[in-house]
């Protein structure tokens, strides 16, 4: 009996490190991430192949298995080192968006807010590009006898307007959503290939950077839509010349995706926004 239970550990080892081994990250297009030397920052990795399968660290799982999964681990962690958690995404480069975006609604879900896109080299922990969560369809986690359906990392008291839209949209209430949006200016930017952007309905070449940086300027917010069949690594291309043009503004603007999910609702709903 332990000879089998030893070769079935053991088979289940290497099909995960072949799993890992399989898997190509996109390129890098110049963004690395710099870890403090004098406070730890702890790390969870995610691995998604092309066909969608996941792993947590060293357990092969269900995509919807992975946010109670990583909650579990989360409470682990020492309490003042929570907030610092970051969730290293390995997707490979040719995974259809759809995947990646089940298993960033499992973090969503997790309260994992922080999260990188893990680009170019498997081993250089350093190469990728961080991104902050927002909430997704699925409530968060909750522990028992907790009331409300506030989620980790947010603040109670004095929530912004835009977390008020976020939470209004996810909650699907639209309306009030769109009540609110209509006191800001913003721009819809949907990505659906690898060569251009949709910036309101404007199709820019992803090489034409200024055209795309005029066209996001002035503007309080961004609202990016993702195409769920388009390959892992085109998003990342595309979200790469986004974040350069945000980063010119000299103000903070804010910047969120509509889930998978909520498009389909939308659409179904003829809304736009």
């Amino acid at each position: 009996m332990k000879k089998i239970l030893l070769i079935i550990l053991l088979t289940n080892f290497l099909s995960l490190f072949a799993q890992k081994e399989k898997i190509k990250l996109p390129q890098n297009y110049g963004f690395k991430v710099k870890y403090s030397d004098t406070s730890i920052t702890p790390i969870f990795s995610v691995y998604v192949t092309k066909k969608g399968k996941v792993s947590f660290e060293d357990i092969k799982l269900p995509v919807e298995k992975l946010g109670d999964t990583i909650y579990k681990y989360s409470n682990k962690v020492r309490p003042d080192l929570m907030p610092f958690i970051i969730n290293h995404i390995y997707a490979d480069k040719t995974t259809p968006y759809k995947y990646v975006d089940a298993v960033k609604e499992q973090l969503s879900r997790a309260r994992m807010f922080r999260i990188m896109y893990r680009t170019d080299n498997i081993e250089d922990i350093s190469k990728g590009l961080t991104n902050k969560l927002h909430r997704y369809l699925k409530p968060a986690i909750k522990e028992p006898g907790e009331e409300n359906d506030l989620i980790f990392g947010e603040i109670p008291i004095g929530r912004s307007l835009e977390d008020e839209i976020i939470e209004n949209l996810y909650t699907l209430q639209i309306e009030q959503a769109k009540l609110k949006l209509n006191k800001f200016k913003y721009v819809v930017i949907t990505i659906s290939d690898s060569k251009s952007l949709l910036v309101s309905n404007r199709k820019i070449l992803l090489k034409e950077e200024e055209q795309i940086y005029d066209a996001m300027k002035n503007n309080d917010f961004f609202i990016i839509s993702v195409d769920e069949d388009l390959k892992y690594e085109d998003y990342i291309k595309n979200l790469t010349t986004i974040v350069k043009s945000y980063k010119k503004y000299e103000k903070h603007i804010s910047l969120f995706e509509i889930s998978i999910g909520l498009q389909k609702i939308l659409k179904k709903q003829n809304i736009k926004l």
